[in-house]
């Protein structure tokens, strides 16, 4: 069974850090998804060896000190005129960086290309590769007091100058004035353009340097261009980590098979799909885990190392000697 973790690491010193790829190693981990932290990353890339290291870069959710202070333009802009800056939908981290801007593309690209000069990684992971959830996962919303039975503008974005102007220019109409911007094909086509865009170009960027592209998306394509204005089903990425988080839209384990085997039918052969699991509220049955890769899936992505169970350490041990 092929199955890589989602690795935080927040909280640790180098020492357990390196202590826990062992670890990983040990019990037959296929790879690591490692969140980016620029004191970290040099430090720990020797002990990665014998594993794929992708680092985990938080593209668009962006809540860089240096960048708030002296590019208050960059961030997204909701259909009421409030910067993500401002005026974060939902949590406070809840910062955006508005895809359209050419020089918000152009700083991602020069961060993604640092990281593609460290030998040691194998590849770069895409998270947050999206707008801000236009709508909640129906789980979730109870949370906010919410009840998205439809979009509702200050969770709808962008409508920053770039955005209105660019659509404009494209389509003869400022988005500020359609009527149902929800039901607006040119509208909703434009922002889910934006991103594949982007992706298309960080994707040509990390092939140069002959390493792999991958990304943690939402859980279908039907669900991420409904949620997040995510169409990627059209990225052709190398790698897929559909985060089929079934607590998350009131479903059961029995979901992430089903969705699962919806991914496989709509990428076919050529990429590889990593069925992602939200360890904290999964029900754990590991023949639950075999029956995903039985549903299609090249593998599995744990979220995350931390949530592991003594259990399931020896279960992935266990059937990785063949003994299970």
């Amino acid at each position: 069974m092929n199955i890589k973790l989602w690795y935080t690491g927040w909280g640790k010193n180098n020492t357990q850090i390196i202590n826990d790829f062992n670890k990983a190693k040990e019990h037959g981990i296929s790879g690591i998804n490692f969140q980016y932290r620029a004191e970290t990353i040099t430090d720990i890339l020797p002990f990665a060896q014998d594993m794929e290291l992708q680092i985990w870069y938080v593209l668009l959710c962006q809540n860089n000190q240096k960048l708030k202070k002296e590019h208050p333009n960059w961030f997204m802009v909701s259909r009421e005129g409030k910067s993500t800056l401002d005026f974060p939908p939902y949590v406070n981290y809840y910062r955006w960086l508005c895809p359209t801007k050419t020089e918000v593309k152009k700083y991602l690209i020069s961060k993604i290309e640092e990281l593609c000069q460290y030998p040691e990684i194998s590849g770069i992971h895409l998270d947050y590769v999206r707008y801000p959830d236009v709508i909640l996962p129906n789980a979730i919303q109870p949370d906010y007091n919410l009840d998205q039975i439809q979009e509702f503008p200050q969770f709808d974005f962008c409508y920053c100058d770039d955005c209105r102007r660019a659509f404009q220019t494209k389509h003869g109409i400022d988005p500020l004035k359609i009527e149902n911007p929800q039901n607006n094909a040119d509208w909703l086509k434009f922002r889910y353009d934006n991103i594949t865009d982007l992706v298309n170009q960080i994707k040509e960027l990390v092939h140069s340097y002959n390493k792999k592209i991958s990304a943690a998306v939402f859980p279908s394509p039907l669900l991420a261009r409904t949620l997040v204005r995510q169409d990627w089903q059209n990225w052709k990425l190398d790698e897929y980590y559909p985060m089929i988080y079934n607590n998350f839209y009131l479903e059961d384990e029995n979901w992430i098979s089903k969705i699962t085997r919806f991914n496989r039918s709509v990428l076919g052969d050529k990429q590889n799909v990593y069925s992602g699991i939200y360890l904290p509220e999964f029900a754990y049955d590991f023949n639950i885990l075999k029956k995903i890769i039985n549903s299609g899936a090249n593998g599995i992505a744990l979220f995350e190392y931390n949530n592991i169970s003594t259990e399931l350490w020896e279960d992935i041990k266990s059937f990785q000697q063949g003994s299970k």
